[in-house]
């Protein structure tokens, strides 16, 4: 099954691709039954479509499991969220995304159920070292089941503020310096 859609992919490309409705056929419908993987198809058609470099028409960057794949042609998410690693050795990782993204099923969306500064919640988790939260020993994993019954601590919308306002600044400033870093390093080079 896996040959035959490397075989429409290289030489149909542009006749399914390029159109909607033939996209989505082939997407999820077209291989169909049980002597297929539909895994092992969406982890062929999503790595074949991530480009190392953003481009004009891979704009979006994906985030999987172990941070920032690269950039793809469509999102699925918008926003500000944060992103847990959830398979591999990895597993544990905290990402931040904003803006438009695609997030792949290695990647757990956070979605609180009260609001939360996301910058404030993404800094929690990343301090909570989720890591020590992994199961299995050969590919190790996070469980959802798991991550939701950690708590946590709640702190006034107001504060989570005041420390992203104050996050964000400190984050410039550390831009700001390791950009003089290597401007330095190039003239001294």
């Amino acid at each position: 099954m896996v040959s035959a859609a490397e075989y429409l992919k290289e030489t149909k490309k542009e006749e399914i691709f390029f159109n909607k409705d033939k996209k989505d056929h082939y997407m999820n419908t077209m291989f169909n039954g049980f002597d297929m993987d539909r895994t092992m198809l969406r982890i062929f058609t999503a790595a074949s479509d991530i480009s190392d470099e953003q481009t004009e028409t891979h704009r979006y960057p994906c985030y999987g499991g172990n941070g920032m794949r690269g950039h793809v042609e469509e999102y699925n998410q918008e926003g500000e969220y944060s992103l847990i690693g959830r398979q591999g050795a990895l597993s544990g990782n905290v990402q931040f995304a904003k803006g438009q993204f695609k997030n792949t099923e290695h990647a757990l969306l956070v979605t609180p159920i009260i609001e939360m500064n996301s910058i404030w919640l993404n800094q929690l988790l990343v301090n909570l070292d989720l890591k020590r939260y992994q199961t299995g020993a050969a590919q190790p994993g996070l469980s959802v089941k798991n991550l939701q019954e950690i708590q946590i601590i709640m702190v006034p919308l107001a504060e989570q503020n005041a420390f992203a306002n104050f996050f964000e600044l400190v984050d410039k400033s550390k831009t700001a310096v390791q950009k003089a870093l290597d401007k330095t390093r190039y003239v001294l080079e």
